[in-house]
Parts: C-alpha cells; structure tokens; sequence
C-alpha cells in the first residue's frame, strides 16, 4: 500500500485532470490478468478501454462476478490520506488488494459507470444496490453466471466526517469482497466513483513522446501497413520492404494473411505473400520489454533466418520506431528483408501505435560532435584567459638623476 500511497501522491502533482467525469479507479480480484495492454501510469483511460481492462481482470469465466463500489466523489488525495497516528482510511481495502492475484490502479479513468455498464453487451447481468435503500448486512449477493453488481456508497451522514465516511465504507466493501470470494466465485472488485472531489480548470497537455502512426490502423496512412487478422500486431514500413536473396529482389506489398498467436510471454506472426514467400516474426517479452527474435524467411522451399543488429526491442505498450532502413540479414549475407522507416509494436490491446520508442540514441553523433568541438574551444579560450592573467607588467622604471636599476635574475 506503500507503492500506491506514492503512485497516488505523484499522479495529483503531475495528472491534471480537469474534468468532472474522469475518478481513479483501483480493481482487483481473484482472476490474475494479462497486465501487458495496462496504460502508462498517468494515462487518462477511456471507458472502452477501461471496460477490456476489466473484462480482462475478470477472465472469461462463464460465473465471474464484477463487484463496482461507486463512491459519489473520489480522488486520489483519499487513497493517500492520513491522519495524525499515521492511519489510512482503508485499511480493509489494502489487505485485500495486497493479497489479491491480480491488482491495478488508474488514476483517471473517464466515465466508469458508463464503461461497466457496457458489460451487459457481453452477457452480464446488471444489479444495482443502493445502501440508502438497502442494508448491506442483509444484501444477497447473485451469485449466478456472469454477473455485474454495481454498488452506490451514496449514504453521507450529516454527523461523520469524510475520513469516518470512507473508513464505514472501507469495512463495507471488506465484508462483500470477503463473502463473495467465500463462496467459491471468480470475483473482481473495483472501487470508483463518479465525480472528483474537486474539479480542476482543464488545460491542454503536450506530450513529449512522438506518436509517429499512433492513430486508427483503419485511417488511411502514406506507406506499408501489415496488421494481423486479431489487430494485436502493426508492421509499418515507409515504403515497400523488399527481399533480397541472390541478387534478387521481390517487393512484399500486400500480404494475403498475418496470423498471431499469443501466449503468456511470446506472441509468434505468420505473414503470408503471394509467390510462395512467408515471414515468421517472434516476439519474445523479458523484463518489462519485447523484442524481435529471428526473423524466419521461406521463400521457394528454402528457409532462412534473419537477424539485425542493434537488435529491435521497445518496453511493453510502446511501438519500435526507426527513420534509417532496417534489415535483417542471415548470416551467410545471401539473404537479407529491408523496411525503411520501420515501426512496428506487437501486444496490442487496440488497432493502433503506441508511443514510441526510437532508434536514434539520445546522444548522436551529431551531439557528440557538438559537445567535443565546445570543449575544444573552451580548453583554449581557458588557456588563453590563464596566459593573459599571467603576463607581469613593469613595476620599475629608470630614473636619469638615480641609480642605475639593476634586475635579478629572480626578476
């Protein structure tokens, strides 16, 4: 709870906000879900995305149960406060969340009860719970297939004050969870609310990360695009990448089929070309980042594999981007695959880039040029100041009617 109470902390200096529809949401439960198409953290997540997230924590079990528990405001200072014997106002919830296989928080998330109640598209049934009107201690919870309870925490009383309200409600959300989770279903738990508790002027935010194709795969874009028959991968090339093996050079303009296949950590993609010319593409995950494995080339019953050197990897939810050419080559050099301006990201959670991660070191050539020339020219305009400061003037001058002036040889 340490980690959330910081997470929390720096998303209300550095998110800004400023709508009244956006709250932070915290969801866990009991199914463990795939965290690779997890928004960046300061991300502000759309109520469809939103909904996949949860259908994903929730799993695809025929008797899940989504338990929403909305507050009527919520912010992230709530889930940071404390008061002056350092205690949290909710104590139940962090146990169950620390404890849980599966544990996600979004600071901002826009319009969640619209996105949960966009579930019931996909099978589930809706109930809807007002403690006002109905005591939680004498609530059934249903308990049949696929089933969306949504829970109004809309009860303030006039005597208590916040910290005492969210703390009564910390308790309540424990007892369901628990009794829930004891009854032997697949249980995901999300605790919102519909409006911020304060709400900010809104002012437009620039970001520092190129998206160079990060838009609608659908939209018409200037190049090559290859997308699998799931959207979970995009290939973009300026123009048309080509083979090349033995002097011979076919275009790879239009695949007629890209099949992925996901699992936990690879996600493997089978492009198929007219001329009995295929690509399998292997997409390894290792500590946070993908990366491309060797690249296997089948053209006329021979087979090749293919590799490129820097070696293309981006972390998780970014695309890999680069303006110079990319080729893979084998190693005998007889057979080689060349994308210009290459952008490709695999793990996709919608048909469209991420932001990017690019080719070009923060340090170039040219930069480095430009510090090495500056320091040149510093080293010199320094040794020229110290030569200067150095020079002794005269201090003594010969007088006619005196002594000759005699000079040491220490002088």
């Amino acid at each position: 709870m340490e980690g959330l109470r910081c997470a929390c902390v720096l998303a209300s200096i550095l998110l800004s906000v400023g709508t009244a529809d956006h709250a932070p949401a915290l969801v866990w439960g009991t199914h463990k879900g795939d965290p690779r198409g997890h928004p960046p953290a300061l991300e502000s997540v759309a109520p469809e995305r939103f909904r996949r997230l949860v259908e994903n924590t929730a799993g695809h079990g025929q008797k899940s149960l989504v338990i929403a528990f909305f507050e009527k405001n919520l912010s992230l200072e709530d889930f940071s406060w404390r008061d002056s014997d350092d205690k949290i106002a909710f104590p139940r919830l962090r146990t169950a969340s620390s404890s849980a296989p599966s544990t996600s928080f979004f600071p901002s998330v826009q319009a969640p009860l619209k996105a949960l109640r966009s579930l019931q598209e996909d099978g589930y049934d809706v109930h809807h719970v007002d403690l006002q009107t109905q005591n939680h201690d004498a609530l059934r919870i249903p308990h049949g297939e696929r089933s969306l309870v949504i829970v109004e925490l809309d009860d303030a009383k006039t005597n208590e004050d916040r910290p005492d309200m969210l703390r009564r409600h910390d308790d309540i959300i424990g007892k369901m969870y628990s009794e829930s989770v004891r009854r032997g279903s697949q249980v995901t738990a999300i605790y919102t609310g519909h409006h911020p508790s304060w709400v900010e002027a809104e002012t437009p935010r620039q970001h520092r990360v190129r998206r160079l194709l990060a838009e609608d795969a659908n939209n018409t874009v200037s190049g090559t695009l290859w997308r699998s028959n799931d959207s979970s991968v995009l290939f973009y090339s300026k123009s048309i990448p080509y083979v090349e093996r033995g002097g011979i050079r076919t275009n790879l303009s239009a695949p007629l089929e890209v099949l992925s296949v996901v699992n936990d950590s690879l996600q493997t993609v089978k492009i198929s070309f007219a001329g009995d010319i295929s690509l399998q593409v292997e997409f390894p995950v290792s500590g946070g980042y993908w990366s491309i494995g060797p690249v296997t080339l089948v053209s006329g019953g021979n087979e090749a594999s293919l590799k490129t050197y820097p070696a293309v990897e981006a972390p998780l939810n970014f695309s890999y981007h680069c303006s110079q050419s990319v080729v893979f080559s084998s190693a005998p050099g007889n057979a080689s695959l060349v994308f210009d301006s290459f952008q490709v990201q695999p793990f996709l959670g919608e048909p469209s880039f991420g932001d990017t991660y690019d080719c070009v070191w923060f340090f170039t050539s040219v930069m480095w040029s430009a510090f090495f020339v500056t320091l040149l020219l510093g080293s010199i305009l320094v040794w020229g100041l110290g030569m200067i400061l150095n020079i002794r003037t005269m201090d003594q001058f010969d007088d006619p009617k005196g002594k000759t002036i005699q000079v040491t040889t220490s002088e």
